[in-house]
């Protein structure tokens, strides 16, 4: 898998650099979910395209981050992450993961 990175706002026409990443194990029984770990580099600062498969592309943009709560047995403290981002243009503010699908694919 790749991630780009695009100045900002440049409607993907300004690429900074290019990552190559490998997608994590599948972690859940459904085959149905793998962690990804962006590189350090990469910033709120940047609008990104991550391609699957040289052909499933997503574009994120317009990423937010806020100081937010984080619950233990007990409150824990603040961790910055991650509030708000579109995906190919649609707005997600559920303050959760990113949730990639490919949207033909059928699990066996």
């Amino acid at each position: 898998m790749i991630i780009q990175t695009y100045r900002k706002n440049s409607t993907f026409d300004s690429l900074v650099a290019s990552y190559k990443v490998e997608l994590r194990s599948i972690v859940d029984t459904q085959r149905q979910e793998r962690s990804l770990y962006f590189p350090k580099e990469i910033t709120t600062n940047s609008d990104l395209k991550i391609i699957f498969n040289d052909s499933l592309e997503y574009r994120i943009t317009d990423f937010k981050t806020d100081w937010v709560p984080r619950w233990c047995n007990d409150f824990c403290g603040y961790e910055c992450t991650i509030t708000t981002f579109k995906m190919n243009g649609i707005l997600d503010d559920r303050m959760s993961n990113m949730l990639i699908k490919e949207p033909s694919f059928k699990y066996p």
